[in-house]
């Protein structure tokens, strides 16, 4: 039996936002980290942290993950899919709203390509997926009091909101570590197909999901 994760800790892909300077790399226009100053690519990070989330699910032997080939070109060639299964029963085992859950809902009861399941994931297209997505794990991070929010008003209007730690919760975070996250990443260089094969799906399902300023209304 797994046991159920809490929310007084980090589940792993949310190690990687803390810790993004070790998942991804510098950019000076990326997204700023939460505990320093440095920014990282946004890509990168969301990235990683998606992949973090799939992994930890597969550790916990939630989900499955096997490379397949497929026709492609009216069965004159073929093509490498990664696919993701159900593998147990996922309920309760990750907090609501975080990524890990929202994996596990995305996959379903049925196998489909992990690009899909990152698709179903995301949800609506958007002129910036990674943007909301990101955007939606600190909110949940806020509501397990690892962050604080803070309304950023213009006239009184809320323009925007902003997330930080204060000292008390970046001791609560440096206390959780981010060997869980790490250790996984470590592991998958073992299988470095499903690692490679991973990183492009993931990227090929954001892509989907990602509508320009003038591209009209999302159809589906």
């Amino acid at each position: 039996m797994t046991a159920a994760a809490s929310t007084e800790t980090l589940t792993p892909s949310e190690m990687v936002l803390i810790h993004g300077d070790q998942f991804a790399k510098k950019a000076m226009l990326g997204e700023k980290l939460l505990i320093t100053d440095m920014k990282v690519s946004t890509s990168e990070l969301v990235a990683a942290m998606i992949t973090a989330a799939i992994l930890a699910n597969e550790k916990r032997g939630l989900v499955r993950l096997t490379l397949k080939k497929e026709k492609a070109l009216f069965g004159l060639s073929s093509r490498e899919s990664l696919k993701i299964a159900p593998a147990g029963t996922g309920n309760g085992v990750w907090p609501a709203d975080t990524t890990e859950a929202g994996i596990l809902s995305a996959v379903g009861g049925s196998e489909k390509s992990v690009s899909d399941a990152i698709i179903a994931f995301i949800g609506d297209r958007a002129p910036n997926p990674e943007h909301d997505y990101l955007s939606r794990v600190k909110s949940t991070l806020a509501n397990k009091g690892f962050l604080t929010r803070e309304d950023k008003k213009v006239l009184g209007l809320k323009v925007s909101v902003v997330y930080h730690a204060s000292d008390e919760q970046r001791t609560r975070i440096a206390a959780q570590g981010v060997g869980d996250a790490a250790a996984l990443f470590s592991e998958v260089k073992s299988r470095p197909e499903i690692a490679t094969r991973l990183t492009k799906e993931i990227g090929s399902g954001l892509a989907d999901r990602t509508r320009s300023d003038d591209s009209g209304p999302d159809l589906g």
